[in-house]
């Protein structure tokens, strides 16, 4: 996601890729679906107190599973992953937003 450019991105997901996040309402289903949501993402303004780096709070992998926790600075985001022939078939993704300091 940090090259923002489409292509990169869903060069990664097989034809028949499914994605489940919350940022969208339903599922993703195919590689064309999966363009025009990532065209919509990465088009969303970045926040500006965003960390430059994010902060992998948990890497897991067992043969084609994967399993992330990232602390993207205002949420953290838990992804899921399925890897077969060096494309993601599936993946889903939760943002929990964190709370603001208490003042």
């Amino acid at each position: 996601m940090p090259t923002k450019d489409v292509e990169t991105i869903v060069s990664d997901y097989s034809d028949d890729t499914i994605v489940i996040v919350t940022l969208f309402p339903e599922p993703i289903v195919g590689k064309e679906a999966l363009r025009k949501a990532v065209a919509e993402v990465v088009k969303m303004p970045v926040d500006p107190n965003a960390p430059k780096e994010l902060k992998f709070l948990r890497k897991e992998a067992i043969g084609e599973y994967g399993y992330l926790v990232v602390d993207a600075g205002a949420a953290i985001v838990t992804e899921t992953y399925v890897v077969r022939g060096s494309k993601v078939v599936f993946e889903s993704a939760t943002f929990v937003p964190k709370e603001p300091p208490a003042k």
